[in-house]
């Protein structure tokens, strides 16, 4: 499903968890310390990358007719953010990102998120500067997707077990020094008292992917961040 351009007007809607309508997309120009800021989370897919395409289709939910995120980071200042990608954990750049036609990105609040919670979101982040990428997990979540996800039986099979079977095949792979995006994101939100255990997050967070962390409404404040189709 395509969202609004930037520029254009209308939403596409989406029923939240909480039975109330959300937006799966609004062409809003991303605006610092008005739709974005310290303590977000923003979420990226570029759509002429053969890796962000392989990484939405082995991520998404189930079929459900969404709009793809390949990737996650956590927002630290107005062109600068705190991500896990082949290179690491590292501090990068937005500006590239926000000025590119091919990249979609939008930003998402933690519900009632102060700014002390958001210093300590980032904090988390920071923490793991350094730590290797974990290309042992990534494929771990291609082969869970596969079983788990792309195969009706194992969807059952791992919705019948509450999500375990995809977070045992995970664990098996992962490496607690080493990171990928929804991971490392999903952990800066797991450690805050505030959302620890909430919607996907009560998952272990090496078996989170960035849709699932992007269409888990119970974490997220009413959608008032920017985007751009």
């Amino acid at each position: 499903m395509g969202g609004a351009r930037h520029g254009e007007g209308g939403e596409a809607m989406h029923l939240g968890s909480r039975g109330r309508k959300q937006p799966l997309f609004r062409g809003v120009k991303p605006v610092w310390g008005d739709n974005y800021r310290r303590g977000f989370i923003g979420f990226t897919h570029h759509d002429t990358s053969l890796i962000c395409e392989g990484i939405s289709w082995f991520t998404d939910l189930d079929g459900v007719d969404k709009m793809p995120w390949s990737h996650c980071l956590i927002v630290t200042g107005p062109d600068e953010c705190i991500e896990a990608n082949p290179e690491g954990v590292v501090r990068s750049g937005l500006r590239d990102r926000l000025a590119d036609p091919h990249c979609r990105i939008s930003f998402r609040k933690p519900e009632d998120m102060t700014d002390g919670m958001a210093n300590e979101i980032v904090a988390v982040g920071e923490k793991q500067l350094g730590c290797k990428y974990d290309y042992p997990l990534l494929a771990a979540h291609a082969v869970t997707a596969i079983g788990f996800k792309k195969w009706f039986l194992g969807r059952v099979i791992n919705r019948v077990f509450g999500n375990r079977p995809e977070e045992m095949v995970t664990a098996l792979l992962n490496h607690d020094r080493k990171w990928i995006c929804s991971e490392l994101c999903a952990h800066a939100l797991d450690e805050q008292p505030q959302y620890r255990d909430r919607g996907v997050l009560a998952q272990a967070t090496h078996a989170i992917n960035p849709n699932e962390l992007m269409w888990s409404f119970e974490i997220w404040s009413e959608w008032d961040a920017g985007g751009r189709s």
